[in-house]
């Protein structure tokens, strides 16, 4: 078994019923409430296109084709530059170490056990891109407050290379392997939808489903299906002939300038493919794919299975809204659902809760305010607002944009005074210069309410303060982030660490894997593995290895065990120093061990002289 699944042959009332009942969670989520735009909004703020002014778009639209004289509305930089110095600091806490999530132990013995999790752990990560979807997933929690992350034992085909002089003599022959490893996935909160009669955090461990939308087209899918363990192979053939609905996948239009395509539309299969092929399978152009998490009770659904009235976890597959391709039991060790939500900012109004972002949208809105009422004053000095007399002068004439044009007078303008044609209002911009400056207040509120300074924005400088005391405004600076943080590590990395650990245990292969950080092959023995499984703790940046095993104690302790004889009967201080260098990742120490012809001889102590007391 490489998956976490149990799979069970399903009648056809059990698949309708649990077809009605998944979409019925689907719908019931994006009817209630705003989500997808309350997202939007958040977005648009971020991106600054969230004018949507006549003048402004008129402005914007000359500028576009060539008319630079026009002077497009400004919106202030507040929400970007704030979310980005909270993604800063999140991924330099969690993601500079490798692995992202290392294992530490307390007992040295169990080293090359540990080096085993880690490799295992680094080879996941890198095959699965966890840095891409983890940042996506921090940028996506301080933008909406929400973000989630899928975490499941996947097996994928791919191909590795091997010597065969039958197939090349010059080139490496491709051979399909199937790679099996932990998958962590950042969810589309446009297109994420869970059990909101629980906090964010408890979906996982005590809401009753968790799922998402993807859209793939006709051959992503296919590919998507070969990879798909489990799968109802009768039901495949009904799922590519149906027909995209179009109204579960949301893609927001924020830029409109990019003026994305519909992923609805796809390329028309149907206008270029062989007829041959056509009349075998009637392909759709693209699918919307539901993945959903479900606690259930299988009786409900007519479900024969053992344990049908307790429980469990079952994980569904949905094309189109309309056919079941996978229905399987989750057997997981960990008891969770494999999508973690999390909420870097709780307060226990759960849902209510404003996010980073959405903190400072008022305050950005305000000061891009000040900011374009200065800018229409600039506009009234280009453009200047007067009286005239339509009688005397033209309203072309009038209305040019010419700097330098010279404008006729009509017939009945002569022998008259040109003064009475034109009348200019003064134009006096004395209030142009205090809104800039309450502009730049705003700004600072926006600070101050994020807890921000010129340091998380890399702008701030040491003058001249002291080291320490830099040291230490560096150091309050992070106080807001470390708190979003805590609330990340406790709501979504203890859960997902505890998830990796025990996939590997029960999932993982004998094998060799090669370990970039230990630069080596370490050999994989599932069964000591399984052995040790409660002897290890999941380490990352934020609980790094330090914390866990105590190396300040361990230092100190070191430096009186080489001070005393008597310690140093008791204690072993070679391998207690081998040990203390692993836990803080000198993995591969085993390649400089001496073999035995090679370690020096222990000098022999002098014998005692005759009559010296024994």
């Amino acid at each position: 078994m490489t998956t976490p699944a149990a799979v069970f042959p399903l009648s056809k009332l059990s698949q309708q019923s649990l077809l009605k009942f998944s979409n019925n969670l689907f719908d019931n989520y994006y009817s209630v409430g705003a989500t997808r735009e309350q997202l939007l909004d958040v977005d648009c703020a971020y991106q600054r296109e969230a004018n949507l002014g006549v003048a402004h778009l008129e402005a914007k639209a000359a500028n576009r084709y060539g008319d630079k004289s026009r002077i497009q509305d400004q919106t202030v930089p507040i929400v970007m530059p704030q979310v980005e110095a909270g993604v800063h600091y999140l991924s330099k806490v969690f993601l500079t170490g490798n692995p992202i999530f290392g294992v530490v132990t307390a007992k040295a013995e169990l080293d090359n056990t540990a080096a085993m999790y880690d490799a295992i752990l680094e080879e996941n990560s890198i095959r699965g891109g966890w840095i891409r979807q983890l940042n996506l997933f921090f940028r996506d929690g301080l933008k909406y407050n929400l973000h989630g992350l899928e975490v499941d034992w996947k097996s994928i085909s791919t191909f590795n290379l091997v010597t065969d002089t039958k197939f090349s003599a010059t080139e490496g022959k491709p051979k399909e392997v199937i790679w099996s490893g932990n998958v962590i996935k950042r969810l589309d909160m446009y297109n994420t939808f869970f059990d909101t009669r629980v906090a964010p955090a408890d979906v996982s461990s005590k809401g009753e489903f968790a799922g998402y939308v993807e859209m793939h087209g006709r051959v992503a899918f296919k590919q998507f299906v070969q990879n798909l363990d489990g799968v109802m192979k009768e039901n495949i053939k009904p799922a590519l002939e149906s027909s995209n609905p179009g109204n579960s996948y949301y893609t927001p239009l924020i830029n409109a300038q990019t003026n994305p395509p519909s992923h609805q539309d796809g390329n028309n299969w149907a206008s270029w493919v062989t007829e041959g092929a056509r009349t075998r399978i009637n392909y759709s152009d693209s699918y919307e794919v539901m993945t959903i998490y479900v606690r259930l009770l299988p009786s409900d659904f007519a479900i024969r299975v053992p344990g049908s009235n307790s429980a469990q976890i079952w994980k569904l597959v949905i094309v189109n809204k309309a056919v079941v391709i996978l229905a399987e039991r989750q057997t997981n060790a960990h008891n969770n659902l494999n999508i973690v939500i999390g909420q870097p900012l709780e307060d226990g109004l759960n849902y209510q809760t404003k996010s980073f972002a959405q903190n400072a949208i008022p305050l950005q809105d305000a000061a891009s305010a000040m900011l374009n009422a200065s800018l229409n004053s600039k506009r009234r000095m280009q453009f200047d607002r007067l009286l005239y007399n339509p009688s005397l002068v033209s309203h072309e004439a009038i209305n040019s944009a010419n700097p330098i044009a010279r404008i006729p007078v009509r017939n009945s303008a002569y022998n008259s005074k040109l003064s009475d044609a034109v009348y200019p209002f003064p134009y006096n911009d004395s209030a142009s210069q205090g809104m800039l400056q309450e502009m730049g207040l705003l700004v600072n509120f926006a600070d101050k309410l994020q807890g921000i300074n010129a340091s998380n924005l890399g702008q701030f400088t040491k003058g001249n303060r002291t080291l320490s005391e830099y040291e230490d405004v560096r150091g309050n600076s992070d106080g807001r982030f470390q708190t979003m943080a805590l609330f990340i590590e406790a709501q979504v990395f203890v859960p997902v660490k505890e998830m990796l650990k025990l996939n590997i245990l029960q999932y993982a292969t004998d094998g060799e894997i090669f370990s970039r950080e230990q630069k080596k092959l370490v050999t994989i023995d599932t069964l000591t593995l399984r052995k040790q499984a409660v002897e290890f703790k999941v380490s990352d940046g934020f609980l790094p290895a330090s914390k866990l095993i105590s190396t300040e104690i361990m230092q100190v302790a070191m430096q009186v065990i080489g001070s005393s004889p008597q310690l140093q009967q008791e204690i072993d201080l070679v391998g207690l120093f081998i040990h203390f260098l692993k836990s803080q990742g000198a993995k591969e120490l085993d390649q400089f061990r001496r073999v035995p012809m090679q370690q020096p001889q222990q000098p022999q102590q002098p014998a005692p002289p005759l009559g010296a007391p024994q």
